[in-house]
């Protein structure tokens, strides 16, 4: 509990500064402090309005240039999925629940 509250919020973004051109470094787990926030998270509206704008401008692309907007209508679907994913609730468990890293006995 007390690591929470002592955390430093800035620590992360000049982690995130000092290793951003390393390759490799933000593969396992790590992901930018924007995304880092408590679920709901209010940038998973953001998410939502610029996938279904995009969306609806896809729907209109499609009815001009069929093939053409193919991946931009998938694009927005990946949107709405980021989105909604980040505005719902995490149900965090601990690593022993998952069966992960526990020790064999």
């Amino acid at each position: 509990m007390a690591e929470e509250q002592d955390h430093d919020p800035f620590e992360d973004w000049r982690e995130w500064l000092d290793h951003r051109y390393d390759p490799g470094y933000f593969l396992g787990g790590r992901i930018h402090p924007m995304f880092r926030v408590k679920r709901p998270s209010p940038f998973g509206w953001i998410f939502l309005v610029f996938g279904a704008f995009s969306l609806a401008s896809s729907i209109v692309a499609l009815r001009e240039i069929s093939y053409l907007a193919i991946p931009s209508v998938a694009m927005s679907f990946l949107w709405i999925l980021a989105g909604s994913a980040m505005l719902t609730e995490e149900k965090r468990r601990s690593r022993d629940e998952t069966g992960h890293h526990g020790q064999s006995e």
